[in-house]
């Protein structure tokens, strides 16, 4: 199975994220969640328009265990002006409670 870490972004608005589908199919389902869920992404996309968002691979992973690690350091990284709050899988994974402060500093 493949896995796909992808950024979703606008100008200077980037989502990281985790896919073990199709990127056509997972932009399919965050331009769904967009039309009614509050969190900062998908205002983001209803603000700007979802179909000005483009989606791309950053990289392909053979497990997910190797995708998840690669996801929080594009996270940190591209400092995804995150608007966009990393996946709670990333953050379950993260023990510091001051590392999740961190990042969720970030963030905000």
């Amino acid at each position: 199975m493949r896995h796909i870490v992808y950024k979703l972004y606008y100008n200077n608005s980037i989502y990281v994220g985790l896919t073990s589908g199709s990127l056509k199919t997972r932009l399919y389902k965050h331009k769904a969640a967009a039309k009614k869920s509050n969190k900062p992404l998908y205002k983001a996309m209803r603000l700007y328009g979802s179909n000005k968002f483009k989606i791309e691979v950053i990289k392909r992973y053979s497990t997910r265990e190797e995708a998840r690690e690669a996801e929080k350091h594009y996270i940190e990284d591209l400092s995804t002006l995150n608007i966009i709050r990393p996946s709670s899988e990333v953050l379950n994974e993260i023990k510091s409670l001051e590392q999740r402060i961190e990042i969720l500093k970030k963030l905000l």
